[in-house]
């Protein structure tokens, strides 16, 4: 069976990114983050775990994903 395809919504993107840069990321250094709709909706160190996480959770469009640097990381 066939998952639906989803979309990319680069409005939603560009705005989950400007929020994104705001935000203390000191929590998720060296982790992978997936971002939608203005919020970390999965993170863990693998790409492939937050892959899985997302996946589970059905989204219409494709979320951002980043890898947050190791170390000191500031607005």
């Amino acid at each position: 069976m066939n998952s639906p395809k989803k979309s990319i919504d680069e409005k939603q993107l560009n705005s989950d990114y400007q929020w994104l840069v705001m935000q203390g990321l000191s929590k998720y250094s060296g982790q992978w983050i997936a971002v939608h709709d203005k919020e970390v909706i999965a993170r863990d160190n693998s790409l492939k775990a937050v892959l899985k996480k997302v996946t589970k959770l059905q989204l219409k469009t494709i979320p951002l994903y980043l890898r947050v640097p190791e170390g000191s990381v500031t607005t």
